[in-house]
């Protein structure tokens, strides 16, 4: 009898009080059309978050109850102050770092790039090229990154995307890159992007 390890796709979905609502939910639905199971982590003193736009939202557990070794992806939505809240957790930074040095994915889009991800070098070392909302496009050079004008930028495992327009193709590049290009396309046919 051979027993075969479970090879579905986990991604980790960090969220915060002032999570960019559009930008949560793309990515979120669009890994479970795909079939990644999706944890939903709260960085902030309890399950319950208030998203940038007022929704409320119960997160599956709290950061601080996850390991980095279950995980092949985190993505990370932006918002202000979501990102703020992202940057100011020790758990959720550690984590990105320990699939960074694992070799998996790490990717956030709109504020994170810049707020959380260019402040930590260990986040951005290796990294040459992002994006994030163009309003933070300054505070992510600081990083020393070149700073693309593309609507999603992959560089190695790091992937980066500029706001709340732009979250349905992040979310699909996920796809393209953790599970398939097929399954993306199937997913972009569906959503009637493609």
């Amino acid at each position: 009898i051979f027993f075969r390890r479970n090879t579905m796709v986990k991604a980790l979905c960090p969220v915060a009080d002032g999570t960019e609502d559009i930008e949560f939910t793309n990515i979120t639905d669009i890994l479970v059309r795909a079939g990644v199971e999706v944890v939903v982590a709260s960085v902030m003193t309890g399950k319950q978050v208030k998203l940038a736009r007022g929704l409320n939202l119960v997160a599956d557990c709290m950061i601080d109850e996850v390991s980095a070794a279950d995980f092949d992806l985190v993505a990370c939505a932006g918002g202000m102050p979501g990102a703020e809240h992202f940057q100011k957790s020790a758990k959720l930074n550690e984590i990105i770092v320990a699939l960074k040095d694992a070799g998996k994915f790490y990717a956030a889009i709109c504020a994170t790039p810049a707020v959380c991800f260019s402040v930590n070098p260990k986040i951005m070392a290796g990294v040459t090229k992002a994006t994030s909302y163009p309003a933070f496009h300054g505070k992510l050079g600081e990083s020393g990154v070149q700073v693309m004008t593309e609507r999603t930028v992959v560089d190695g495992k790091c992937v980066t995307s500029q706001g709340p327009a732009t979250a349905m193709e992040f979310a699909l590049k996920l796809v393209e890159l953790v599970v398939s290009p097929e399954k993306s396309a199937e997913i972009s046919k569906a959503l009637l992007c493609a």
